[in-house]
């Protein structure tokens, strides 16, 4: 039934975007995952921890990582699927990872 697999959620979101955008009569796109930990950590440069909610910050986010901003559903395989977002802004001091910057 699927049209692709891809190793990454952001991925998959970002495909159904575009088909999204390309027909209004496709409707909703479904994203379907097996069951499994999906863990993905996106890491943002150019934004800071502090200004991610800003609108000058929202473009690099969206390029970034992940963005929904259409109608899509993700459906998992029951309790056995987890999504694990882990975000590393440029100025991240609560992970265990902070960016570091190369002058």
């Amino acid at each position: 039934d699927g049209v692709g697999h891809f190793s990454r959620l952001s991925d998959a979101i970002k495909y159904a975007r575009m088909i999204r955008k390309f027909s209004d009569n496709y409707g909703s796109p479904i994203i379907k995952l097996s069951s499994g930990i999906f863990k993905e950590t996106i890491t943002h440069s150019s934004v800071t921890e502090a200004d991610y909610l800003t609108q000058a910050a929202y473009n690099n986010v969206y390029r970034d990582g992940v963005w929904i901003d259409f109608p899509v559903t993700i459906q998992g395989s029951g309790s056995e699927t987890v999504i694990d977002f882990t975000n590393i802004w440029s100025d991240t001091t609560t992970s265990e990872t902070k960016l570091q910057t190369k002058h």
